[in-house]
């Protein structure tokens, strides 16, 4: 069964005991626990709640008279009430801040203080020049960019930053069951154990991953990135690299570590073509490097320091060691002239 077709409901129940016990694939575990966030019946069945309720049903047959069934009828109307009238928010908890915070709820403003727990509904903001770092009730950190926007709400185990503008960096805690979202104007972004960055702009929002995978849907569109990948709702939106998306995180260097290094550096794709005529019939970009030149050079002093054998081979001229520092000196000065590509 586990590498057969799933055909129904029966057929996801049938898998649950290998999802416990971790023996599914990796993508046969993604299709288990997006069923079981859609649907009700899977998911009591994952928690055992049926399994529960005919265990207590078979040990007192006296739950079975008209009393206990209209009683056990108003219980479970109660709680229905409470889930589905319960304001739509989470509480979130403000661990550092840089700056000002504002919530904003019912036409008021009230300034919010590091370490101050925030209550459900209103909308969250960060001032000019300001930066924070929350908390959410799930466990998961969430960095907040200056002139931010957004709010959080809970249901069925998801928790959901609504992100109205500005930028955050999202480090998701594990969900056993549910998930993370992220939601812009025109996308929504979900993610379970992973940290991925999202802006949301005037042209669109941009997602990239720093670690793990994230799902992205935008209407009938769904993509799954991985680390070092970012994606863009507006086909204007040029690729850029990830260490410059994210170069507003005070913890920076800790997000670029865990970068493959092509992804924190390079940037993808060449905003001169924008600019050239329409009859063009060819064109080369490449980046301007005078800056990786001269860490090379840095490098290869330091190794030279360290080794008789590379200081002796540089000073007798066989390594071009004059040539190639006045090459470098001229590249570097020239490269002040000229923009990120050539």
């Amino acid at each position: 069964m586990q590498d057969g077709p799933i055909r129904g409901c029966d057929d996801f129940q049938a898998l649950l005991p290998d999802y416990r016990a971790g023996r599914l694939s990796p993508p046969r575990k993604l299709l288990i626990e997006d069923h079981l966030h859609e649907c009700v019946a899977c998911r009591n069945a994952a928690e055992g709640r049926e399994a529960v309720a005919r265990t207590r049903l078979a040990a007192k047959p006296a739950w079975r008279s008209p009393w206990a069934i209209a009683a056990l009828l108003a219980a479970a109307a109660a709680v229905s009430a409470w889930f589905l009238l319960r304001p739509a928010g989470g509480r979130i908890t403000v661990e550092s801040l840089s700056g000002a915070m504002y919530k904003v709820a019912q036409d008021k403003v009230a300034p919010v203080t590091p370490g101050a727990g925030v209550a459900a509904g209103g909308e969250v903001c960060t001032g000019k020049d300001s930066g924070a770092v929350i908390r959410l009730a799930d466990g998961s950190a969430v960095e907040v960019r200056e002139r931010s926007s957004f709010s959080v709400s809970e249901l069925s185990g998801d928790s959901t930053i609504h992100l109205n503008r500005g930028a955050v960096i999202v480090e998701a805690a594990q969900h056993r069951f549910g998930q993370l979202r992220v939601a812009t104007p025109d996308c929504s972004v979900a993610a379970a154990g992973a940290v991925f960055g999202v802006n949301a702009g005037v042209k669109g929002s941009r997602v990239v991953v720093l670690r793990g995978e994230v799902r992205v849907a935008r209407g009938d569109e769904r993509k799954t990135l991985q680390a070092g990948e970012q994606y863009a709702t507006d086909a204007s939106m040029t690729p850029v690299a990830v260490r410059d998306e994210i170069a507003w995180s005070k913890d920076l260097e800790r997000y670029v570590k865990s970068l493959p290094e092509p992804a924190a550096v390079l940037g993808h794709s060449t905003r001169l073509l924008a600019l050239l005529p329409a009859g063009t019939a060819f064109v080369a970009s490449f980046p301007n490097s005078a800056g990786a030149a001269g860490e090379i050079r840095k490098l290869v002093e330091q190794q030279a320091s360290q080794s008789p054998a590379l200081r002796e081979w540089l000073r007798s001229g066989r390594g071009g060691d004059r040539e190639t520092s006045a090459g470098i000196e001229l590249l570097q000065a020239a490269s002040a002239y000229l923009g990120n590509e050539i």
